[in-house]
C-alpha cells in the first residue's frame, strides 16, 4: 500500500478517538496502519449507496496473491448465478430411454460394486424415484443379475451398504433395511460432490485441493461428478462420519453427502430428474479415478487439513460470544470512523454485521486470535453483498488494537490472521441475508410478481409461443425453425427459466440476495394459468392462422437450409413468421438431379399422362395442397415397385411428418389426435372396406375431426391440414357406395415388375432427394392444380379405366352399365328398376344388400353422378299413387342392342353376365 498521506488525512487522524494508541502511535507498524486508513478513505465512494455491487471473488483476491487458498481460481457468485439460467433455444433432441439394463450395462455396474469391495451374496440397495416421489426398492445379492427400469425414474444405491440376509435383524424387513444411519455399522467408501462448481471445474478440482486421486468418478449425466475414495477395510461408523466430516469441511463440497447411508447415482442408468430424461446416462469417468487404489482412513486424515468448525447456518445473534473484559473502554465505531474521514455502510445489514464483530473483536480477552479470525470469516462472507474489503481489514486492525493483540503479537501477525479468516468468508459467501431489510424485500417481491414475469414471458416469446384452445397443446417455435407441440413441463421451465433470470438481474442491480432464485410451487402455477390465457388463440384466431398457414404454403416451402420461394426459388432465412410446423430434413441444391428417380419411375408407369398426374400429386403432397380434395391411390402387384415408391415419398416429406396407418385403424375416434399435426397420412396394404369410411372422407374432404383423448377431456376439433397416400394390391373400396370417394380418388397402377431387382435402389432413391425436389418444382401451382382437379384429360384412358374397374368389382354399376339405355322422353321408377335388378342378380346367384328399392335408388343415383350420365329425378303416378324415378332412362330389352350405358360397347343379343364368368 503505497499512497502518499496528505495533511487532513494527518491531522484527522492525530484527532481520533483517546486514548490515541488505539489508532496511531510512532512504530512503523502503526504507520502502515495509517497508510491502510488512507487506503479506505480512498474506496468511501464504493459504500456511499445501497446499490453496492459485490466485486468477483477473483477482483477481491487480487492485491492478496501471497494466499494459498485452493478456491482461488472459482467464481462462487458466478457460479451460483449462472446455474440457475437455462437456455430456453434449447433443442430437445429424442430419446429412447433404457427398458433395462443390458448385459453389458450389468457388467459395468457389477464391476463397480467389486470395486467398492462387495463380496458374493452381498446386499445391492438400489433406490428409484419417480416423478411423483414414489419410491422403487430393490435388493438383490451380488452380483446383480438383472435390473428393470421404470419410465422417468432415477435409479440411486448405497454405496456404503453391506451384510447378507443373515445379518439383517430379525423383525426388519428385508427391502426396507439398510437405507437408515443407524442401519450400516461400517464404512466402504468416501466420497463427495460439488453441486457449486461446473462440471469443467469439477474436473481439476481434486489437483486443486491436493487431495488423493479418487479410486472411482462417476458423472451422474447432470452437471455432478461422483469422487470415492475406497478404504482397504471396512471402518466402523464412528471412525468414519469423523474423516467425512472432515473432508466436507475442508472441500466445501455438497454437505448433504455427510451421512453413512447416502443414495448416490447408479451407474449406466438413464439421468432423470424433475421427471424429465435429460438424454444422457450416469457413466464412469476413466481418466478421473484409478480403480486399483485403496486407502486406510489414516491415508487420508493426513492430506486433509483441519478447517475451524464454523457454525455456518446460525445468524450474528445467535453466535456464542468469546470471553470479554469491559475493563477498557472501547470506542463506538460511528465516532471511530467518523474521526477517520469514513461512514459505516449506507445497507443497515452490512452496518449491523460489522458493528457487532467490532465490538466482540475489541472487548476480548481470551482466545483473541481465534475470534479474530472467525470474526474476519464472518464478514469476509459479506463480500459478494456489498461490504467493503479494506474496510473490513481496517475495523478489524483497529479492533486488535484496542484488545491489545497487536502490542502482544505484531501487526504482521495479526493482518495475517485477519487476510485468512476474510479469505476463507470470501470463498464461502452467504447466500441467505436475513429479512430484516423490508424495503429491498418488497422490492424484490414487486419486481418477481407472477404479473411481470408474465409480462417478460410474453414479451420473450410473442411469435415463437402459443396455446391451442383446440387441441389443448403448446406450440413452440425452437431452434429446430418450425413450430412443434412441446409438453406443460417445457413450458413450467420455460417459466422457471424467465423467473431466475429476472431474480438474478436485480439482484445484480441492487446486491440483494434472496434466499434462493428459484420460483416456488405456487407462483409457477400461477403464472402458467395465466399464459394459458395470455397466449391462448380462439377458434377464429386459429382458423385465420390455418388460413395463412396455407397461403404461405402455396408459395413457400420449409427447408433444412432455409424458407424456399416457390415462384422465384430464392432461399430465404428460417422465421417464424412463416408459420411452418414441419420442415424436411435436406437441403434446397438448384443443380441437383435425380436420374435413377427418373428411371425408377419411368419403369413402373407405363403411362405418360398417368406419369404427368403422379407428379402433380406428390408436388401437391410436399406442399400441403389438402384444399384440392383428393387422396392418391398406388395399386400394384407385389414387386411392382409401389412400396419403394411409398417410401421415396415419405422421405420426400420427413419421416417424422408422417402417419402409418390401416383404413381400419383410420376410423378410430382416438386415431386422430395421433396425427391431427402430421403432413402425410399413409395407408399401406389397402383392401375391401366393409363398412362407410367416414373419417378417409372427412380428411379429405376439409372437414373438421374431433380430437378425443383417451382418458381426457376432448380436445376440441381441427381440420387435417395434410394430404392422403394409399398404396396395395387392390382399390379402396367402401360396401356403401360413397361418390366422394371416387371424386377425390387419383388412382396410378404400378403394373411392371423388374427382372432382376435392385436391393439398394430405396438407398439410391434417398440420395437423390434434393434433385427429385428440383423435378417436382419444374411444375408450376397453376399446372398442378389443373390435373388434379381433371386428370382425365390428361391420361388417355383414364376414366375408362376406372369405369371398368367399377365393372369388375361393383355387380350394381355392371347391372347399370348393362340394363340401362338412354331415352330422353322415359321414365323409369325406382321400384320397378330395383325388382328388375333382384330378379338378375338372383338368376345370377348374387346376394344384394338392398331391401327396398329406397336405399337402390339412393345408390343408383350416386353412381350416374359418378359418371357422368344425364338424368332428372321425377316423380311417376301409379295405381293413383307418386312413385319415385328417373327421368331420362330405360331397361333394355331382352335380346335389344344397344351400347352400354358406360363404356359405349355393343353387347348383342345375349346376357354378358353369367354365374360361371361373373368377374366378382
Amino acid at each position: 500500500m503505497n499512497l502518499e498521506i496528505n495533511n487532513h488525512l494527518k491531522t484527522t487522524l492525530n484527532q481520533a478517538v483517546t486514548p490515541t494508541e488505539y489508532i496511531l502511535g510512532d512504530s512503523p507498524e502503526n504507520q502502515e496502519l495509517t497508510t491502510k486508513s488512507t487506503e479506505v478513505i480512498s474506496e468511501q465512494t464504493k459504500l456511499s449507496t445501497n446499490n453496492i455491487i459485490a466485486d468477483s471473488w477473483n477482483d477481491s483476491t487480487e492485491n492478496n496473491s501471497n494466499t494459498d487458498n485452493c478456491w482461488d481460481d472459482f467464481d462462487f457468485d458466478k457460479q451460483k448465478n449462472s446455474k440457475e439460467i437455462k437456455d430456453n433455444n434449447t433443442e430437445i433432441k429424442e430419446y429412447i430411454p433404457k427398458t433395462h439394463l443390458s448385459k453389458e450395462d450389468l457388467e459395468i455396474v457389477n464391476s463397480v460394486f467389486d470395486t467398492l469391495g462387495y463380496k458374493e451374496n452381498d446386499l445391492i440397495r438400489i433406490r428409484g424415484f419417480d416423478e411423483k416421489g414414489k419410491t422403487v426398492t430393490i435388493t438383490n445379492p451380488y452380483p446383480l443379475k438383472q435390473l428393470n427400469l421404470k419410465p422417468l425414474t432415477a435409479y440411486y444405491f448405497v454405496p456404503n451398504s453391506y451384510g447378507q440376509k443373515s445379518d439383517i435383524p430379525q423383525g426388519e424387513h428385508l427391502k426396507k433395511y439398510g437405507y437408515k444411519q443407524e442401519h450400516i455399522l461400517t464404512g466402504r467408501t468416501h466420497y463427495m460432490e460439488f453441486d457449486n462448481l461446473t462440471y469443467q471445474q469439477q474436473l481439476t478440482i481434486i489437483d486443486k485441493l491436493k487431495l488423493p486421486k479418487p479410486t472411482l468418478a462417476i458423472h451422474t449425466g447432470g452437471k455432478s461428478i461422483h469422487f470415492y475414495w475406497v478404504l482397504k477395510d471396512p471402518t466402523p461408523a464412528k471412525q468414519w462420519r469423523a474423516l467425512q466430516d472432515k473432508l466436507m469441511d475442508y472441500s466445501k463440497s455438497d454437505t448433504s453427502l455427510r451421512d453413512i447411508c447416502q443414495l448416490l447415482r447408479l451407474p449406466q442408468c438413464p439421468y432423470v430428474k424433475k421427471g424429465t430424461y435429460s438424454g444422457k446416462e450416469t457413466t464412469i469417468l476413466h481418466d478421473l479415478c484409478d480403480r486399483s487404489l485403496r486407502y486406510t482412513p489414516e491415508d487420508l486424515d493426513k492430506v486433509i487439513p483441519i478447517t475451524p468448525k464454523l457454525d455456518r447456518t446460525s445468524s450474528y445473534n445467535n453466535q456464542k460470544a468469546p470471553v470479554t473484559n469491559n475493563s477498557h473502554k472501547v470506542p463506538d465505531l460511528v465516532v471511530l470512523l467518523h474521526k477517520l474521514g469514513l461512514n459505516l455502510p449506507t445497507n443497515p445489514y452490512l452496518a449491523k454485521a460489522l458493528e457487532k464483530e467490532y465490538l466482540k473483536v475489541a472487548n476480548l480477552t481470551d482466545d483473541r486470535n481465534n475470534y479474530l479470525n472467525t470474526a474476519s470469516y464472518n464478514l469476509g462472507q459479506l463480500v459478494n453483498q456489498g461490504l467493503n474489503q479494506d474496510l473490513i481489514e481496517m475495523v478489524m486492525l483497529q479492533a486488535s488494537h484496542i484488545n491489545g493483540k497487536v502490542a502482544d503479537t505484531g501487526i504482521s501477525n495479526v493482518e495475517s490472521t485477519i487476510k485468512s479468516g476474510l479469505n476463507s468468508g470470501i470463498a464461502d459467501p452467504r447466500s441467505d441475508r436475513p429479512q430484516s431489510n423490508k424495503e429491498l424485500k418488497n422490492q424484490y417481491t414487486e419486481y418477481t410478481k407472477a404479473e411481470n414475469i408474465l409480462n417478460e414471458i410474453v414479451t420473450r416469446y410473442d411469435k415463437t409461443l402459443y396455446y391451442s384452445s383446440l387441441s389443448q397443446s403448446w406450440y413452440y417455435y425452437g431452434t429446430n425453425n418450425h413450430f412443434s407441440i412441446i409438453t406443460e413441463t417445457m413450458v413450467k421451465k420455460m417459466i422457471d427459466s424467465t423467473y431466475s433470470e429476472k431474480s438474478l438481474e436485480w439482484c445484480n442491480l441492487t446486491g440483494y440476495s434472496p434466499f434462493s432464485h428459484q420460483i416456488n410451487a405456487t407462483k409457477s402455477k400461477d403464472i402458467y394459468y395465466l399464459m394459458t390465457i395470455k397466449l391462448s388463440l380462439s377458434k377464429e384466431q386459429e382458423e385465420n392462422r390455418e388460413k395463412q398457414r396455407l397461403e404461405l404454403y402455396k408459395n413457400y416451402l420449409p427447408l433444412k437450409n432455409g424458407i424456399l420461394n416457390l415462384t422465384t426459388k430464392e432461399l430465404l432465412p428460417h422465421n417464424s413468421e412463416f408459420l411452418n410446423n414441419y420442415i424436411l430434413n435436406y437441403d434446397y441444391i438448384p443443380d441437383a438431379q435425380c436420374e435413377t428417380v427418373l428411371r425408377f419411375l419411368n419403369e413402373g408407369v407405363s403411362r405418360k399422362g398417368d406419369l404427368l398426374i403422379l407428379k402433380a400429386c406428390v408436388r401437391a403432397i410436399l406442399t400441403s395442397r389438402y384444399d384440392l380434395e383428393f387422396f392418391l391411390e398406388i395399386i400394384g402387384k407385389k414387386g411392382s415397385g409401389k412400396s419403394t415408391f411409398t417410401g421415396l415419398v415419405t422421405d420426400l416429406v420427413g419421416q417424422t411428418n408422417c402417419y402409418n396407418t390401416s383404413i381400419e385403424d383410420l376410423e378410430d375416434k382416438f386415431t386422430f389426435d395421433e396425427y391431427h399435426d402430421k403432413k402425410l397420412v399413409v395407408i399401406s396394404e389397402a383392401t375391401q372396406f366393409h363398412k362407410r369410411p367416414n373419417n378417409l372422407l372427412k380428411i379429405t374432404g376439409k372437414e373438421a375431426l374431433n380430437i378425443n383423448k383417451k382418458l381426457q377431456k376432448g380436445g376440441g376439433s381441427k381440420l387435417y391440414e395434410g394430404c392422403v397416400l394409399v398404396n396395395g394390391n387392390e382399390r379402396v373400396r367402401a360396401s356403401d357406395r360413397a361418390k366422394a370417394l371416387e371424386r377425390r380418388r387419383r388412382h396410378i397402377d404400378f403394373n411392371n415388375v423388374p427382372n432382376t431387382p435392385d436391393i439398394y435402389l430405396a438407398d439410391k432413391l434417398r440420395a437423390e432427394i434434393s434433385g427429385f425436389l428440383n423435378y417436382l418444382l419444374e411444375m408450376t401451382t397453376e399446372e398442378m392444380e389443373k390435373i388434379i382437379a381433371k386428370p382425365e384429360s390428361y391420361s388417355e384412358g383414364y376414366r375408362e379405366r376406372m369405369i371398368e374397374d367399377d365393372l369388375n368389382e361393383d355387380p350394381l354399376t355392371s347391372y347399370l352399365n348393362e340394363w340401362l339405355v338412354i331415352s330422353p322422353d322415359s321414365k323409369l321408377s325406382t321400384e320397378k328398376l330395383w325388382i328388375d335388378f333382384i330378379t338378375k342378380m338372383e338368376k345370377l346367384r348374387i346376394q344384394t344388400k338392398f331391401t327396398n328399392h329406397c336405399k337402390l335408388g339412393e345408390a343408383i343415383r350416386g353412381i350416374l353422378d359418378d359418371k357422368k350420365i344425364h338424368y332428372t329425378p321425377c316423380k311417376i303416378k301409379i295405381n293413383n299413387s307418386e312413385k319415385r324415378g328417373l327421368k331420362g332412362l330405360r331397361i333394355k330389352d331382352e335380346g335389344e342392342e344397344q351400347p352400354t350405358l358406360f363404356s359405349g360397347e355393343q353387347t348383342g343379343e345375349k346376357i354378358v353376365i353369367t354365374p360361371e364368368n361373373a368377374p366378382w
